[in-house]
């Protein structure tokens, strides 16, 4: 025991720098300079928190697992001559190198002096693309090898690293020169001792050096896009100049989070779990139906795509994806540390120093799954490196733990007499020492699966009813339901259309009620096939008004009319709104600016696309755009979703129609067990969920939800069938305290 703990006392083990570095990261990601920035939601902290829970778990069983194992490699692999371990390097490096060129010509350019480079350089691909990694393997064993690198028998494994290097830099990856430098300097600090401190800072300083430059170069290269604009002319003034070379580490770890924050938020609440589909991504050429989670978070909070190593879990998953996955990840990497460490081969130290790097690679993204490159370049880097490796290391299997210890630490342990017990060498200790182990990875699971059930019995019962009505027999036979889910009122009716002889007349009433309704007026038209309604307060009339939406190819033509038919005749409008081809657009009336209220046009998107929102000033007649955004959904399909416009976030306070109105979304799919309500704000550009909550009402594809009002309180009104009537009921929203 004493041994494993003194084995984990340095910041190279996997089972200190993850831990560490993921709290850090958690915690300046509070910090918001980025206006994309939000508060976390309680599944984020959960999440946050059980990440490094799990992985400390799964580093109890890789330390465990890394002591008591007895594997002789050497026996296996004999080390080369030293002109023949050269020639091993060069032809790595001439592999590598060849189908890098490979990928240049098949891109049509070099990315790091293309002008799009940013661009080509995804474009990269394909099953021959594995063949780079040689090009790491050459480079980081001819950066480890030697013991001092600027002397005259280390020229040739320097000048592979360096070819190496320069290969990566024309690729214009940070992942790639980081790797490099990181894993480079944490194989020679296993392999050979500390380095010199000013040795540290050095690679420190050349790999903030890669993230900053390759960073803006990039950035510079996407000016086309608001990622660019919303940096440098929203982020940039507010740091100081000497900070600016900062900038880089701090948007590539708290972003993550961000994305992170998107996909837990939406799954399961809007999309089930992918069931394993986002962490088989690295196996796409031989799994169907994996996908890239990138893909999915680009679409729910870009141009930020990659969420941590938790992202895929929790999609495919949920907590226990993110536990499970935390816990082998933890297992692996921190067992092959621990043969790094106790056998001090130079093998074992490039494996354990690469994994080192995939790990903490997790606050960017998961690399395990995302990139399953470690497959390929670990048990190479372990077998090149055993057979390149110029020390005496594991000739009897085993070397020396205490010896290796103190190299790289530079100082004894002083409760170590330099000696393993006596005990740790017998069989039954052995047995022993494992037993322990397996108790308290045990014990440390069923703590975090509890933590897991915790979690799932915090999400919320179903929000009740306030009583379920029958609907009037006008309304039964229609779905031309509304409400003005702008007002804000103390009880806010129900609106709908009924056919009748003349043409259709429209109703209103509460939802919550046994009165047949209220006939306010006959209406001109006799159909109302193709064309949308929504109900709006139309100021030049000081009451509610009926909008009437009549889409054109090139057009849309809307027309106001008074509900009391005594206040005036009807106004029309025509609006610069064309069809879209093979998407469903719907059309609603909240006030934005002004004191009339604005055209709301939602563009439900498809599949791999997310929907857009314009706003139309109404002061201009609908013909001035005031707002360009996108939801954080893609393909809203009509029968799916119920959607509508309103305040909600500020409704209680709102004495002036001047805020902006936010976006109610109700998920009813018969594969949920209920209705979800989702409330997407208005003040945060359509891109933040704010409230999500299950609701008691039946769940099935023809039941209609609206946004009203009860009690002054934001409401969802629900309409649905049963035994052939149509009944009614309301859901407050409460507490309203949790929306911002």
């Amino acid at each position: 025991m004493r041994l494993l703990t003194s084995i984990n006392r340095t910041p190279l083990s996997p089972l200190v720098a993850f831990p560490v570095l993921w709290v850090l990261g958690a915690l300046l990601s509070q910090i918001h300079l980025l206006n994309v920035q939000t508060n976390w939601s309680w599944q984020m902290f959960a999440v946050a928190a059980s990440v490094p829970l799990a992985f400390v778990a799964g580093g109890l069983i890789g330390s465990g697992a890394g002591y008591l194992t007895r594997v002789n490699l050497r026996g296996y692999f004999k080390r080369l001559s030293e002109d023949r371990a050269r020639l091993l390097l060069a032809t790595c490096l001439m592999i590598g190198f060849a189908e890098l060129v490979h990928q240049f010509v098949k891109i049509g350019g070099v990315p790091l002096i293309s002008p799009d480079g940013n661009t080509i350089r995804f474009l990269q691909g394909g099953p021959t693309v594995v063949l780079v990694n040689f090009l790491t393997i050459a480079g980081l064993i001819g950066f480890v090898r030697p013991e001092r690198l600027l002397s005259r028998d280390s020229f040739f494994d320097l000048c592979v690293f360096l070819v190496a290097m320069g290969g990566f830099l024309l690729q214009a990856g940070r992942g790639s020169l980081a790797l490099m430098i990181v894993v480079g300097v944490a194989a020679r600090w296993l392999y050979w001792g500390r380095p010199r401190f000013s040795f540290l800072i050095s690679a420190g300083i050349a790999v903030l050096a890669v993230i900053s430059i390759v960073f803006y170069l990039r950035a510079r290269q996407m000016s086309y896009l608001a990622f660019e604009d919303e940096l440098f002319a929203s982020v940039m003034p507010k740091i100081p100049v000497p900070l600016l070379p900062l900038l880089p580490v701090y948007v590539a770890v708290t972003t993550n989070f961000y994305a992170l924050q998107g996909i837990v938020g939406s799954f399961p609440d809007i999309y089930p779990y992918a069931g394993g589909s986002y962490s088989a991504i690295g196996l796409d050429l031989f799994l169907p139906g994996a996908a890239n989670i990138q893909d999915f978070s680009a679409s729910v909070t870009p141009p930020w795509v990659t969420a941590t190593i938790a992202g895929s879990l929790w999609a495919d998953a949920g907590i226990m994806g993110v536990i499970l996955g935390l816990i082998a990840s933890g297992a692996l990497s921190v067992f092959v540390f621990v043969r790094a460490r106790i056998t001090g081969s130079l093998g074992w130290c490039l494996a354990a120093a690469y994994l080192l790097y995939v790990t903490i690679f997790g606050l960017y993204t998961n690399l395990w799954t995302q990139q399953i490159d470690w497959l390929m370049v670990t048990p190479l880097l372990l077998v090149f490196g055993i057979v390149a490796d110029r020390r005496d290391a594991e000739e009897n299997g085993e070397g020396n733990p205490k010896e290796n210890l103190d190299k790289i630490t530079d100082k004894p342990d002083p409760k170590d007499d330099g000696k393993l017990d006596p005990g740790d060498t017998g069989e039954s200790s052995r047995r022993e020492a494992a037993k322990k182990w397996i108790i308290a990875v045990i014990v440390a699971i069923l703590a975090l699966s509890a933590v897991g059930l915790v979690i799932q019995k915090l999400v919320p019962s179903p929000l009740a009813g306030e009583g379920t009505s029958v609907a009037p027999p006008s309304l039964q036979s229609t779905r031309l339901l509304m409400t003005d889910g702008d007002s804000g009122s103390d009880n806010e009716p129900i609106y709908w259309l009924s056919r009748s002889r003349k043409g259709f007349t429209l109703f209103q009433r509460s939802p919550i009620s046994d009165s047949p309704g209220r006939r306010l007026r006959d209406l001109p038209f006799t159909t109302t096939r193709g064309r949308f309604y929504d109900i709006g307060q139309w100021d030049s009339w000081k009451g509610a008004s009926l909008f009437q939406f009549n889409p054109a190819n090139d057009s849309l033509g809307v027309t106001v009319l008074p509900v009391d038919p005594a206040l005036g005749d009807p106004v029309e409008f025509t609006a610069p709104v064309a069809k879209t081809p093979n998407e469903f657009t719907q059309y609603f009336i909240a006030t934005l600016t002004g004191p009339q209220p604005d055209l709301y046009v939602l563009t439900r998107g498809s599949e791999g696309s997310r929907a857009e929102v314009r706003v139309f000033s109404g002061e201009s007649g609908f013909t001035s755009l005031i707002l360009d955004g996108r939801l954080p959904y893609q393909n809203l399909q009509p029968h799916l979703w119920s959607v509508d416009v309103g305040n909600v976030t500020r409704a209680n306070s709102r004495e002036a129609r001047n805020e902006t109105p936010d976006f109610m979304l109700v998920l009813h799919s018969p594969e949920r067990d209920h209705p979800n309500v989702q409330i997407v704000t208005g003040d945060s550009g359509f891109t933040e969920i704010a409230y999500r909550r299950d609701i008691d009402a039946p769940n099935s594809e023809t039941t209609t939800f609206l946004l009203g009002y009860r009690q002054s309180l934001p409401s969802v009104y629900a309409a649905w069938s049963e035994d052939d009537k149509t009944k009614l009921d309301a859901f407050n929203l409460e507490p309203v305290a949790v929306l911002p």
